[in-house]
């Protein structure tokens, strides 16, 4: 008998259901990519630091003193946290690739490539993170050069075998790309590269023959089971810096979280969006249902008169639903494949690893958990009206008498054109239809409003979005060999202004942060300082807030930094927040870091440029060139490449706003499909009746329409105006785990406007298409039935 009820449902309302199949589907397709994004790269990392036997930390050390290196290698033996390490002298070389080819002359950092590079000859691995050579030419070079995903994607851009010419130190020189190879920390923390022995000798020697003979060291960690790599790096951190033995220490877990922060991002979107379109899903089940027991109420009174009971004719409503919410999963699902491989591709070198995307039992079953559940859980609430539902007054077509009889503005106390009237009339009257409808639109309105605001800040206007995740964002960046090209770069009638900011790791508290410093930081336009000021004296700190939250300091409170054997207490004036060090950062002046024994370094200048123009920013970075000359090492002209739409997140952003856009009219037609369908059948002898008095089909459709677009006018208006207020909000939830405490991108009225207009003029073309079908119904039909 179940089955039965579930296929006779099923056969009577084929065109609903469709519609509620390709809503969830929708939904399955965002959540399950989202989940998949989130759980497989966090599977792939832990997969991959057993496979790889990943280092827990790498310490890379540079210099002259033979002391020095045993001194770091005794710190290491002695330390508790440290099972077993392996050391490697690398030759570290700057190398600068350029498409084309042997050019001396050019600095523009983004018609080039430019890394420092540290050199092992190939085959020296030992047990500790040994490179995986996933792939490699099959023929022999006497010139071969091994390199990371990344390293290729951010360098070379090469195919194996190819030729790469570059500029290692100033000289021009040819390799064969022999082989890339893939690992969490060695491509994208320590940058090691490969070469022939022959090759890594004769750097070694030049090296040696200097007059102060540099010596670097790389060290590859691995930490006792049980220790949590961060605390451990920054104990170690504390450790070196007290002992005044200078090396850079990169954790491992920190290196995950970069390199997996542009998944993240996605993740993290395309997921709440899913969950958004969910909601309105619900909201669609429970005014279908409640409807379609409306409409149906002469076939329940006969089934129960027939012998079905009340649970079984609800749980053959449920299970129906609940067979349509599987199956858009299940197709969902598979639909997700595709765009996962998409996903992995474009973001495979930030990661420098292969995911060969598989189905994840966890992401389905919280997809089919979350989606199948709650679709069951609303559409079993929703058939409640049936239990009391006494079989002869079912018979007799009626749930509510007396709520029917209710005539809302009576035609004769009602002035205007009668097509005007009839529509203000059912539009008061359908109290279901017009919540349902006024929830989806209010959806609709926030979805639209946050895809403009991501569209206007990301994709128009990256440079806006740039700014929010950087705690100073310079138009241009330029490298020199002296300070005093500052202000020659002051000079030129473009620039607004120009600064300096150096950089350096120590400890906070014991806690390891990147530490910034400069010699005015009011003179810096736009400082990332979302709460307090910046430092302007010597014992003044700004924070940033996720070092902040971590070491539980609040404005006012002192912290202690150390850099060595120098330590100073700072006040927290202010919080700041960039992506860098996701968030854990702190701020000094040029006189408090020189507490803590550093020393000016003014070499790299930021530049505003007016009004962040394009054009502007171009014909500074020519102006430099021409006039620094060989002063000038090289500049970064960020705005050139965010308009170029090279940088990852905001080209992956773009592409979700698209997304988002069209989810948003996917999810308008398919909820007007359903409302006017279900319009239609229930006015179906209403409609007939007024055709056979002298309406026309025009007049009909035009009042269907009228009667549904103040709904979605005010539905929509509602969403903007929720959107307009949180779409800060929603998009530094987002970045939290990135840093980004506070969002203040740009939100403009015109989004509002936009999100109104562009959701009624979607609603009113598609409802005045669906209500064609307004033609198909007669009165001559209705009275032969």
């Amino acid at each position: 008998m179940l089955a039965l009820l579930i296929k006779s449902n099923l056969r009577h309302e084929r065109s609903h259901m469709l519609s509620f199949f390709l809503i969830m589907l929708l939904s399955a397709v965002m959540l399950f990519t989202g989940l998949m994004v989130m759980t497989g790269y966090r599977q792939l990392f832990e997969k991959k630091r057993i496979e790889l036997s990943s280092a827990d930390l790498v310490v890379e050390q540079q210099t002259d003193s033979a002391e020095k290196l045993a001194e770091l290698e005794a710190i290491l033996r002695a330390s508790a946290y440290v099972e077993d390490f392996e050391k490697y002298e690398t030759v570290q070389r700057e190398c600068v690739y350029t498409s084309a080819g042997y050019d001396a002359d050019i600095a523009d950092s983004y018609t080039m490539a430019n890394l420092i590079l540290n050199f092992l000859p190939y085959e020296t691995w030992d047990q500790i993170e040994p490179p995986n050579m996933f792939e490699l030419a099959g023929e022999e070079f006497d010139d071969p050069i091994y390199v990371s995903l990344s390293e290729n994607a951010k360098l070379m851009r090469a195919q194996l075998g190819d030729e790469v010419i570059l500029k290692v130190d100033g000289k021009f020189q040819s390799f064969h790309l022999a082989g890339l190879y893939e690992d969490i920390s060695l491509g994208n923390t320590a940058l090691v590269a490969y070469v022939s022995p022959r090759q890594y000798r004769d750097w070694l020697e030049e090296d040696l023959q200097m007059p102060t003979p540099m010596r670097n060291a790389l060290y590859l960690v691995r930490f006792s089971a049980g220790t949590a790599p961060t605390q451990a790096a920054a104990d170690l951190a504390e450790s070196l810096s007290r002992r005044q033995v200078a090396a850079t220490v990169s954790d491992i877990e920190s290196t995950i979280t970069a390199s997996t922060f542009s998944q993240n991002t996605i993740a993290a979107i395309m997921s709440a969006f899913a969950l958004a379109i969910t909601a309105i899903s619900l909201v669609i089940i429970y005014f279908r249902i409640s409807n379609s027991i409306e409409q149906n109420v002469v076939n329940i009174g006969t089934q129960k008169a027939l012998g079905c009971t009340s649970g079984q004719i609800r749980l053959a409503m449920t299970l129906e639903f609940g067979a349509v919410a599987a199956a858009a999963v299940l197709c969902g699902v598979v639909l997700s494949f595709p765009i996962l491989g998409v996903i992995e591709s474009e973001t495979r070198a930030s990661t420098n690893l292969i995911w060969e995307v598989s189905l994840l039992p966890g992401p389905f079953l919280l997809t089919l958990g979350i989606l199948l559940g709650t679709v069951l859980l609303v559409a079993f609430i929703s058939t409640r009206k049936i239990q009391p539902l006494d079989p002869f007054v079912a018979l007799q077509f009626g749930l509510d008498p007396e709520e029917r009889s209710v005539n809302r503005l009576p035609l004769a106390r009602t002035h205007g054109p009668l097509t005007w009237a009839l529509a203000r009339k059912d539009a008061v009257s359908g109290t279901r239809q017009n919540v349902m409808l006024s929830v989806v639109m209010v959806s609709v309105g926030l979805v639209t409003v946050f895809s403009l605001f991501l569209a206007k800040n990301v994709v128009m206007d990256p440079i806006r979005f740039y700014r929010l995740m950087n705690s100073t964002a310079p138009d241009v960046e330029f490298i020199v060999k002296d300070e005093s090209a500052r202000y020659e770069l002051e000079s030129f009638p473009e620039v607004e202004s120009v600064w300096w900011i150096d950089s350096l790791y120590m400890t906070v508290n014991n806690h390891k942060a990147l530490v910034t410093y400069t010699d005015d930081w009011y003179a810096i336009p736009g400082v990332n300082v979302y709460e307090g000021v910046p430092p302007r004296y010597d014992d003044e700190a700004s924070i940033g807030g996720t070092l902040a939250r971590t070491l539980g300091v609040r404005l006012g409170d002192e912290v202690t930094v150390r850099n060595g054997a120098e330590s100073w207490s700072y006040r927290i004036t202010g919080y700041q927040q960039s992506a860098d060090n996701n968030g854990e950062e702190l701020s000094l002046t040029e006189e408090g870091a020189a507490h803590l024994g550093c020393k000016r370094d003014a070499t790299r200048l930021s530049v505003q440029v007016r009004g962040h123009d394009l054009a502007l920013s171009q014909k500074v970075a020519e102006d430099a060139e021409a006039v620094l000359g060989e002063r000038l090492d090289s500049y970064n002209n960020y705005i050139e490449l965010l308009a170029q739409g090279g940088n990852e997140l905001v080209s992956a952003v773009g592409a979700i706003v698209v997304m988002l856009l069209i989810v948003s009219a996917l999810v308008i037609l398919l909820s007007m499909n359903l409302l006017v369908k279900t319009v239609i059948i229930r006015k179906s002898r209403e409609i007939g009746i007024k055709k056979a008095v002298g309406f026309s089909n025009r007049q009909l459709r035009g009042e269907l329409t009228l009667s549904i677009m103040p709904q979605i006018v005010l539905g929509a208006g509602a969403g903007a105006v929720l959107g307009y207020f949180t779409s800060n909000t929603l998009m530094a939830f987002l970045l939290r785990t990135m840093g980004i405490m506070r969002s203040n991108m740009e939100v403009q009225p015109w989004m509002c406007l936009a999100a109104v207009l562009l959701a009624s003029a979607v609603s009113f073309f598609i409802i005045w298409l669906l209500s064609g079908r307004i033609g198909k119904i007669s009165a001559y039909s209705l009275i032969t039935e």
